[in-house]
């Protein structure tokens, strides 16, 4: 009963160690994300982009009068063209103010009247010029007004993300119109311009867009290509694009002296420009008609930002002037101008438009039809200053005005028309559209101005009689015209930021529902520990939760205004210092740490109140760098060098402190390098902050090795850090104390990320990370405040939610304290470029997101296990220590999860808000992205001291388990073994490949698939478990693939064809080398791991169960030879024959469904727990017995020391001792005087296990000729068979194919060599398996020899019939030889996984199995070596001084030499192998003795009665 009891407790101590400390964080994990996906498809919605677009002749279905040549509809046009050519001048970020005269303002800026030509034209040509206030719709992303600006419509606030990556637009536009219209346009500068059109331009000269440190080379490239164009005529629309007055913003703000030079540049520019026009504008001359466009395609903030709708961001400029002098001003009816005289004495007149009215009247003004999507209306002002909108066939009665008067009505009809054609067909091809009540709002409005059209305007116009009646009837019919434009207009802007509150429901529900199973995961975490929490008594831990939780609802609630959340935090931070403090009081301890946390909030709020003063109307903070600390006190000479010295200070402070620190706690080596790389990088920032200033320039060192190279140095360690700590786990420290293991993983996480998020933040950097640690201590100690010495080991353990809810407002002030906040401008683009100089999408982004988290999230949350440290004062057991992480880790990510929620409670309310795009919006993502980042951090920190149970239950394994390893095998042999063999032809016709280069690529790549499988190996023996490192690699080869479908798929990822050896270059290669070698990777390390995934469901030790261990392998190789079978014949034929993406999706589907049969098998494993590394354990022994060199063996091997005692792993068998390699004993003589630690000593089962590999070594060389053999399969053969008939019957089978012979020989005989050969020699030998493993190599060795002395005399027979008789014999004679060589290959490999598997130590069993593919990897590269040999040696002995293989005729080399060249060499191989197979001694491993597992079983159930929970 005892014993049930106690097995019945280790079961549910397993069952914890899997999934009880954190099933319910990757629970909560995929809640938030449900909920974020609902809320965020109801909240940000998108406007249905329709696939309709216009066409010259759709004006006809219209009631207006339209330009046609003899009402001929097939060359009809929608209004006659008004200008020829136009020039569309881009100034990106334009204020308003950087054009008007400063006269327009309250008071004057130093930035403004610097365009001083754009004045001066409209000044002295006001019937030609114009300058306009244009309003852009928000947000005012350049892509999303360069989308408005072609389109005409209104892109919606999720298009902001694409600023950073801009498709294509697909919906009808401006620019489509004029390619569709026969116009040429050429392009220069920004190239979003080119990613939004790619197809559309004659000519374009495209500049990265996203450096904004870099305020030249977009306008010096478009000043070198602009004015060359003017003079050119092969365009009808130019387009300039400049981003200098842009960038600048960003970087200086607007009231910098770079931004003053720019615009003075402009100025200069604009000047040419005009100047060049003027004289190319007389009759006949290039620009006689030329309109020219100068705009903003949005405003800025003082400080450089945009994206929201504030008035700065929304006002741009247009300035229009047209080459061609029109005969009048506008009508005094539609002028909107307002004038003033400018500081010269010049009246200046500045009009106002919509940006949403550009397309439609730039559309008109050229004559082309309007986009379809198009809402605007065309605006009077800048159509008047097209010279051709005056000019009319119409009686001569009417005046200019009225003539032009008559022509704009026209144009509205056509605009209103189109207008309410989109509204029609948006409404009927939308899910989301206008309501009915919307429709006939609208439709009525049309009606009216319809009616009157027909039934009082255009009668007029055809009858023209009634010339006084017209004009007034024109003038009603353009207003009623305005006031259905207006109607559609405000009607879009109101119902395309409409809410599916339905979504948003569903995910505040889901919400709200996460919150409830995190409080109740923390109910459960406390009821595990109850006992200690209960008996405390402590009304403090209740009251101080009581306000914790207050806290947090006073935070929540005042999301609900538009109070700064930086100074909420913190003032709630400083109320909980003060209530702090007085219990400090109280208690008469920790009086320091309380009044030093005090100081610490007045420090946040100081710093709180620097970083959002860049919101202010001032641009002092937001200089290059991202650091506030070098602008606190600007002028003051001493202060500017205190302010350079001091962040470099305290970093040499913080890198004494890590040394001191770690110094004194046991660190192992993997995270001693951790440490010592993290000084170092401080030393490099150090370095690099000195290289930036001019002041302290090092002479002997180059500017861009600190700017650039030292930034990336950096990130390279940071890296570097992160892989060794995960590879850390591979070695077992000396502490078996949990609290400083604990201690030291999450010392050495916290310093390997510190180092780049301190480089990130600029030179505030370490004094925040200063406070961070100072902050971090001193709530860690307050959590000491109401504990009592007296209660001794009894003590309450449990983390109450006071000190996490200050750990999170702490780092929420530390977010706001390096200049953030919670809006689009609040990110710091400059530190995305510390170490770049162009920007590249991927690792950009990485590095922003750890700039804007570092400090407020990454850090916090790897830092909260010190919490539980601090609280941990008796070694309770590891149950313990993750109980209080799981509970710790749930608290905060539930205080996180509650802010979230309310953010979007207030983003639902605030829905309809002037500011919900401004505030709410950016508050909404950022809260959402770092809920999620919270989410993920967490989840790795709990796991990362979570420990792989063992799970070797007789109820699992067998074939029950065994049937998942061999359908995934099946499965990803399908696409393998199909790409394997036909990728050869994908590299020559797809990627351009030569034959040497297809050859050597095929050959590189086969190597690396088959050294894989060692690396897979050695990491599911020593770091993850089998299942999982099969796993890791199956995600590994499906990137691969997904890699392979796209580069396949799209031709623009492909290279042209260049003649060369390889014609794959730039980013195209490493698209290409990327997706090969991760399905090359991914497809090795599942080799690696699978074989003894398999076998571990056989126990060696059952009779039983060994038989079917040999049984295993043989039908393990029996699944792989279908799967190959089926991927060399179809997966090859639609590769090769139909398209190659479709091969490589069938590859993809085959391996995913591989990876999730794997997968769902879990329950039905036997596993095993990763142990020490093998190969550290056998480099312990060299280096042992290298050092006991000169020690003496003792005469009886009982002296040899070995492991008796409780830390031995219970797990392992001892392994006798033998007397082969008698030098390696000497690793297990301990000398007098030394402890029996690691590196001093080594056990006997150690020495053994290190025999037994070196012992192996032999068996597996030999065995390399063998697959040596086989490669010529898959050369040579192939070649021959090339040359062949194929047709075998009705049935022609492809070169890529031939492989499937061996196949069908090996899918067939498997099962005879099981049922027939197997029983049959088993009466025989007695052996269980019929022939020992070694016995089977060797047949297979046989087999082998005989198959390439069949393959030669093939080759003579095949020669001899064509030469002599003409005849190309049947491809079926290569059967003979492949058939031969399947047979081998079924007694060899199967022979050779045995072997390893059953004679290698348990910890290395997976590592060994790869040792198969480690000699197929081997006997490849030998091939290619063999062919280089013979080829020189050849070469030199026959009279034709040509080679054995060389030439490109078939029919003249000799390939029949080389096949009995290695069949000779294979028999002399196999005479090796039999001295080795002779000379092999198997091992006999036995298990523990009786007494030493007695005592040991007791106080492994002591310790698992102990940690199992209560």
């Amino acid at each position: 009963m005892k014993e049930r009891e106690i097995e019945g407790a280790a079961r549910r101590r397993k069952i914890t160690g899997k999934w009880g400390y954190t099933w319910h964080l990757w629970v909560t994990l995929l809640l938030h994300i449900a909920a974020i996906v609902l809320f965020t498809r109801g909240f940000l919605l998108t406007r249905t982009e329709l696939p309709y677009y216009s066409n010259s002749s759709d004006v006809s279905e219209s009631q207006c009068l339209y330009s046609s040549s003899h009402n001929n509809t097939t060359t009809s046009s929608w209004t006659k063209p008004a200008v020829n050519r136009l020039i569309i001048i881009v100034l990106d970020a334009l204020r308003f103010d950087f054009v008007a005269p400063s006269t327009f303002f309250p008071e004057s800026k130093h930035w403004m009247d610097k365009l001083k030509v754009l004045k001066e034209v409209v000044s002295k040509s006001p019937t030609s010029a114009k300058i306009f206030k244009a309003i852009a719709d928000p947000p005012t992303t350049s892509l999303q007004r360069l989308k408005g600006l072609t389109t005409g419509g209104l892109p919606t606030f999720v298009d902001v993300g694409n600023s950073f990556g801009a498709p294509a637009i697909v919906e009808d536009n401006f620019l489509n119109q004029l390619v569709q219209s026969g116009k040429k346009v050429v392009m220069m500068g920004d190239d979003t311009w080119t990613q939004l059109f790619p197809h559309h331009f004659e000519r374009s000269y495209p500049y990265p867009s996203f450096n904004v440190k870099d305020l030249d080379t977009v306008d010096n490239g478009c000043i070198e290509h602009l004015f060359p164009s003017l003079y050119e005529d092969d365009w009808d629309v130019l387009i300039s694009h400049f981003l200098g007055v842009d960038h600048a913003g960003h970087i200086f703000g607007v009231d910098s002296t770079q931004m003053t030079e720019k615009l003075e540049q402009y100025n200069s520019i604009l000047e040419k420009v005009i100047e060049v026009l003027e004289k190319e504008s007389g009759p006949g001359r290039l620009h006689e008609n030329t309109l020219l466009v100068v705009m903003g395609d949005h405003g800025q903030t003082l400080n450089g930002d945009h994206g929201g709708g504030g008035a700065e961001e929304v006002e741009t400029a247009i300035f229009a002037m047209s080459v061609k002098k029109p005969p009048s001003s506008v009508p005094v009816e539609y002028d909107t101008s307002s004038c003033q005289l400018d500081l010269d004495g010049k009246n200046v007149c500045v009009s106002s438009m919509q940006q949403l009215d550009f397309a439609v009247t730039m559309s008109a003004l050229l004559g082309i039809p309007f986009p379809y999507g198009s809402i605007g209306q065309v605006n009077p002002e800048l159509y008047a200053l097209g010279a051709g909108s005056w000019n009319l066939d119409v009686s001569q009665q009417l005046s200019e005005s009225d003539i032009w008067i008559q022509n704009y009505a026209n144009i509205l009809c056509i605009n209103s028309w189109q207008v309410k054609r989109y509204i029609d067909a948006y409404s009927a091809s939308s899910a989301v559209g206008f309501s009915s009540d919307d429709l006939s709002r609208v439709a009525s409005v049309y009606a009216q101005a319809e009616n009157h059209w027909l039934h009082s305007t255009k009668k007029l116009r055809l009858d023209k009689r009634d010339i006084d009646a017209l004009v007034p009837a024109l003038k009603k019919q353009i207003e009623s015209y305005f006031n259905f434009l207006r109607t559609v207009a405000e009607l879009a802007r109101s119902k395309w930021t409409e809410f599916d509150l339905r979504m948003m429901g569903a995910g505040i529900a889901i919400m709200s529902i996460s919150l409830i199973f995190q409080v109740l995961a923390i109910l459960r975490a406390n009821s595990q520990d109850g006992a200690t929490l209960a008996s405390s008594g402590y009304a403090w831990f209740f009251s101080a939760s009581a306000f914790a939780f207050f806290l947090l609802g006073m935070r929540a609630v005042s999301f609900l205004s538009n109070m700064e959340e930086g100074k909420v935090a913190n003032f709630l931070l400083s109320t909980s210092g003060i209530v702090a403090l007085r219990k400090s009081v109280v208690k008469g301890k920790l009086l320091k740490e309380s009044v030093g946390f005090l100081l610490l909030s007045t420090f946040c709020r100081f710093g709180i109140e620097i970083g959002l003063s860049k919101q202010a109307s001032t641009s002092a903070f937001m200089k290059e760098y991202t650091s506030w600390i070098l602008n606190i006190a600007s002028g003051l000479a001493v202060w500017n060098h205190a302010a350079e010295v001091v962040p470099i200070l305290v970093l040499i402070i913080l890198a004494f402190w890590l040394y001191k620190a770690t110094s004194d706690i046991f660190f192992g080596w993997p995270r001693k390098i951790v440490v010592v790389c993290t000084i170092l990088s401080y030393m490099l920032i150090i370095v690099h902050w000195i290289t930036e200033n001019n002041r302290y320039i090092l002479a002997f060192m180059p500017e861009s090795i600190g700017r650039i190279y030292i930034p990336r140095i950096v990130y390279a360690i940071l890296l570097g850090q992160l892989l060794l700590l995960v590879f850390a786990q591979l070695f077992r420290g000396n502490s078996s104390d949990c609290k400083t293991n604990l201690v030291v993983k999450t010392t050495a996480m916290l310093s390997a990320w510190s180092s780049t998020v301190i480089l990130l933040s600029g030179k505030q950097g370490p004094m925040v990370a200063f406070a961070s640690i100072v902050g971090g201590y001193c709530i860690m100690r307050l959590c000491d405040i109401e504990d009592d010495a007296k209660n001794g080991p009894q003590r309450r353990l449990s983390i109450g939610p006071f000190p996490v809810m200050q750990w999170n407002l702490f780092a929420t002030c530390l977010f706001f304290c390096s200049g953030h906040w919670c809006a689009f401008d609040g990110l710091h683009y400059g530190a995305a470029f510390i170490g770049f100089e162009e920007f590249m999408l991927v690792p950009q982004a990485i590095i922003l997101t750890l700039d804007t988290y570092g400090f407020s999230i990454i850090l916090p949350v790897f830092g909260l296990p010190f919490l539980v440290a601090m609280k941990y004062k008796a070694d309770l057991g590891k149950h313990v220590l993750f109980t209080q992480l799981s509970q710790m880790y749930t608290t905060y990510g539930l205080i996180t999860a509650i802010m979230t929620t309310f953010t979007i409670y207030c983003v639902t309310m605030h829905r309809r808000h002037l500011m919900v795009w401004g505030l709410f919006a950016p508050k909404f993502v950022f809260d959402v992205f770092g809920l999620l980042l919270t989410d993920d951090s967490k989840d790795e920190s709990s796991l990362k001291d979570a420990e792989y149970q063992v799970a070797k239950v007789r109820r699992k394994g067998g074939y029950r388990a065994a049937y998942f390893v061999f359908v995934m095998m099946l499965l990803d042999n399908v696409g393998f073994v199909a790409n394997m063999v036909s990728l050869v032809l994908y590299f020559g016709s797809v990627m351009y490949f030569n034959i040497p280069g297809s050859a050597t690529t095929t050959t590189n790549l086969l190597g690396t698939a088959f050294l894989i499988p060692i690396l897979g190996g050695f990491i599911s023996d020593t770091f993850l478990n089998r299942l999982n490192t099969c796993i890791l690699f199956g995600f590994i080869e499906l990137l691969g693939y997904v890699l392979l479908v796209i580069q396949s798929h799209d031709t623009k990822l492909q290279p042209s064809p260049c003649g060369e050896k390889g014609c794959v270059h730039g980013r195209k290669a490493v698209l290409f080398y990327a997706s090969i070698y991760l399905f090359a990777v991914g497809a090795g390390g599942i080799r690696g791991c699978v074989p003894a995934l398999g076998a571990d469901q056989f126990d060696n030790n059952d009779p039983k169960e060994r038989k079917k261990l040999a049984s295993f392998f043989n039908w393990f190789l029996f699944f792989i030879t279908i799967g190959a079978s089926i991927g060399v014949t179809a997966v090859v034929y639609v590769s090769t024959e139909i398209d190659w993406y479709k091969g490589f999706i069938i590859s993809l589907a085959c391996s995913a469904g591989g990876l999730f049969v794997i997968a769902v098998g879990k329950p039905f494993y036997r596993t095993r727990v990763s142990g020490d590394s093998p190969l550290l354990s056998v480099l312990q022994v060299l280096f042992v017995t290298v050092k006991n060199l000169g020690t003496k063996l003792p005469q009886n091997s009982d002296q040899l020391h070995e492991i008796q005692s409780d830390e031995s792993n219970l797990m392992k068998k001892l392994i006798p001792h033998t007397d082969q390699f008698g030098i390696l004993d000497k690793a297990a003589v301990l000398r007098e005087g030394k402890e029996p630690k690691k590196w001093e000593v080594c056990t006997v089962t150690q020495v053994e296990e290190t025999k037994i590999l070196i012992r192996m070594m032999p068996i597996l060389f030999s065995t390399i000729i063998m697959n040596t053999c086989l490669a010529q399969l898959q050369t040579f053969s192939i070649q021959q068979g090339v040359r062949m008939n194929p047709h075998i019957g009705r049935y022609t089978i492809p070169p890529a194919s031939i492989p499937v012979i061996p196949l069908v020989f090996m899918t067939a005989l498997i099962p005879v060599y099981e049922f027939a050969f197997v029983p049959l020699v088993r009466k025989i030998t007695g052996h269980p398996n019929g022939i020992t493993e070694l016995q089977r190599v060797g047949v297979g060795l046989v087999l082998s020899a005989i198959s390439m002395a069949i393959a030669g005399i093939i080759e003579v027979k095949r020669k001899d019939e064509f030469k002599n008789h003409n005849h190309v014999i049947s491809l079926f004679w290569l059967s003979f030889h492949y058939a031969i060589f399947g047979v081998a290959d079924m007694f060899t490999l199967v022979g050779l996984l045995e072997f390893f598997y059953r004679e290698a130590p348990e910890g290395m069993r997976s590592l060994s199995t790869s040792f198969s593919f480690l000699s197929l990897s081997i006997g490849y590269f030998l091939s290619t070596v063999f062919v280089e040999i013979i080829n020189s040696v050849t070469r030199r002995v026959t009279k034709s001084k040509i080679g054995w293989l060389e030439g490109d005729d078939f029919n003249q080399i000799h390939v029949e030499l080389f096949y009995w060249f290695l069949a000779v060499l294979s028999m002399i191989n196999f005479g090796v192998y039999l001295l080795c197979a002779k000379w092999y001694k198997y091992q006999n491993a036995v298990p523990f003795e009786s007494e030493l597992v007695s005592r040991n079983d007791a106080a492994l159930r002591n310790d698992e009665i102990e940690d199992t929970p209560k």
